[in-house]
This record gives C-alpha cells, sequence and structure tokens, in this order.
C-alpha cells in the first residue's frame, strides 16, 4: 500500500520456520508500532478511527488462509478495500499540513501541491504498471523478466500460458523450474500433460510416469497416463491406469468415458457399456458417451450398430474433455 512499485500477479512466499531477529521479530515490532499508531490515533478522532477501520476491516477475511488455494496467499486484489482507509489517512495527514499562508482555491497552498504532486506521481505509477497488460505477450515477457518472482511465479506464469494455448512457452517455464526441482509433482504433471496436448507422447508418458511415482493420489496423472498409453498402443495399460484414476475419484467427469473407450477396444463391450452410463449417470450431456452406448446396445440387439463401431471411438483427444 504504501509503495506499489514492482506489482505482479503472483508473488512468492517465504513462509518463517525458523525464527529470528530479521525474519520475525523486527517485523512484528513494526506490525506492532503500526496497529498501536492506528489505535491512539483512532481514539482521538472520529475521522481517524473511520478511516482505521476502512485500512483493517477489509483485509480480515482473506487472514482466514485456510480459504485460499495453496500459493494464492498473498495477491494485490486484496488490497482494493483497504486502499480506501489508507487514502482517508493520507487526506486527514495532509490536512494537518500548515506551511505558509498563502491560499489557492481558498485552501492552503503547500496542501494543494502536495495533492498534486501524489496525483502526479499516482498516476504516472498506474501507466506504468498498466503499460504491461497491453496485450498477452507484453504481459508474459514482463513476468518472465521479473526474476524475484522464482518459482512460484514460473509455475502459475506457465499455467496462465498453458491456458492460452502457448505451450511452448510454458513447457519452457516448467523445464527451467524443473531443472531446481526435479520432484516437484505440479512440474512433472503439467509438462506430461502439455507434452500430450501437443502429441509428444513419449515426452509425456516419461513426465506422467514421474508424476504418478510422486504423488499417487492424484487421479489426473493416472489418467492422462491411461491416454497417454492408449496413444502409444498400450491398451492394457491403459485401462489400469484409468481404473486407478476411477478408483480414487469415481465421481469425475469423463473418466468412466476413457475407460470405456479402452473397454470396447479389448472387446469387452457389457464393461465397456456400462461405464458408458455410468459416466452419462455423471454428465446426462455427454453426447459422445450417449452415442457409443447406443452403437453397443444396437449391436447386442442384433441390429446395425451407428457408424464408427470398427474403429476407435472418437472424444479422447484433449477437446474430448
Amino acid at each position: 500500500l504504501l509503495w506499489p512499485v514492482g506489482l505482479g500477479p503472483f508473488y512468492d512466499m517465504k513462509f518463517v520456520t525458523h525464527p529470528n531477529v530479521t525474519n520475525f521479530i523486527l517485523p512484528s515490532i513494526v506490525v506492532v508500532l503500526v496497529v498501536a499508531a492506528l489505535w491512539f490515533g483512532a481514539i482521538r478522532s472520529t475521522e481517524f478511527a473511520l478511516a482505521t477501520v476502512w485500512l483493517m476491516l477489509p483485509i480480515l477475511p482473506v487472514l482466514n488462509l485456510r480459504v485460499l488455494g495453496e500459493g494464492h496467499f498473498v495477491h494485490d486484489r486484496y488490497l482494493y478495500l483497504p486502499s480506501v482507509g489508507l487514502a482517508m489517512l493520507a487526506a486527514l495527514g495532509l490536512r494537518r499540513l500548515r506551511v505558509g499562508s498563502a491560499r489557492l482555491f481558498g485552501q492552503p497552498a503547500a496542501q494543494i501541491a502536495l495533492a498534486v504532486v501524489l496525483a502526479l506521481a499516482l498516476a504516472t505509477g498506474i501507466t506504468q504498471e498498466t503499460a504491461y497488460f497491453a496485450d498477452w505477450t507484453t504481459f508474459y515477457l514482463h513476468l518472465s523478466s521479473m526474476s524475484d518472482r522464482g518459482e512460484g511465479g514460473k509455475l502459475n506464469l506457465a499455467g496462465l500460458v498453458g491456458e492460452r494455448g502457448h505451450l511452448d512457452a510454458a513447457i519452457k517455464l516448467y523445464e527451467e523450474v524443473r531443472e531446481t526441482d526435479p520432484d516437484n509433482w505440479e512440474v512433472n504433471y503439467n509438462l506430461g500433460y502439455a507434452y500430450y496436448l501437443q502429441g509428444k507422447i513419449p515426452e509425456a508418458d516419461r513426465y506422467l510416469t514421474r508424476a504418478v511415482q510422486l504423488n499417487p493420489t492424484r487421479p489426473e496423472s493416472f489418467f492422462y497416463l491411461g491416454l497417454t498409453k492408449l496413444k502409444m498402443g498400450d491398451v492394457s495399460s491403459a485401462a489400469a491406469d484409468v481404473q486407478r484414476a476411477i478408483s480414487i475419484r469415481p465421481d469425475a467427469e469423463h473418466y468412466h468415458f476413457a475407460l470405456g473407450v479402452i473397454l470396447r477396444l479389448q472387446g469387452n463391450l457389457p464393461g465397456a457399456l456400462s461405464e458408458f452410463r455410468t459416466e452419462l449417470e455423471l454428465d446426462p450431456e455427454n453426447t459422445a458417451a450417449r452415442q457409443q452406448a447406443a452403437q453397443i446396445e444396437a449391436a447386442q440387439a442384433g441390429r446395425p450398430a451407428g457408424a464408427g463401431s470398427d474403429s476407435a471411438p472418437a472424444g479422447l483427444g484433449p477437446s474430448g474433455h
């Protein structure tokens, strides 16, 4: 709030595990002094008390860290409402400035001059900070240049880049993090997923295999490893991996559909039909699952099956998820 420079959408958080003078005691003293000053001002002035409430009350909800996702404890947006309180405190302080007797627009000239300086400084800062949001390329380059963001910033940036379809850029960022943290599940999983989307199956297999080794409780790792094995022609391994994903999260959409496709390829039509029906229970709008179930039911009833019954069912590409 006091020095809004070098802002960004993500910030690294170095948690204090061994408190000492510099990382805990001194910052705690500063916090205590600030709170004491605010309390002292609030009991002497109603306006100061109102500004203090504006400053402190809106920040309280986000101090409940349990409701925030990991890596999202610190964001500038949490200070939008508290900034109103700071502006009120600044205005109260500005009104107490008494330098000289000159007046401008009926107000002390010194107050007007300082207000103009603050407005120009903040306007300049806003212009500089918002310039980075001109387009996604500028935004990504700016974040990549902020070396102090570290691994956390790169992971978040890679996620943003990947969501925008810039998979090569996302992979590059994940690879940079993996150099220093090769056993990071998130890095290995996202690398495998990105390579899967690109159709680079051997690379996807390598990273997704590592991901399931690092964290065998995450169903998405097994799911995409299964789809990768399917593309490699290893249908048995694909079935085992997707079944493992379902055992971890049986209510996940698309998982049962994928297993149905695999079982159908193995010739297990009753099992495939059961999986397609389960998928429809979870996602009644899944037209691909409905089509596959109808084809199997028609085949079992001796009626001509629909198109595609002699080949691998569609719907397992990235767009099908």
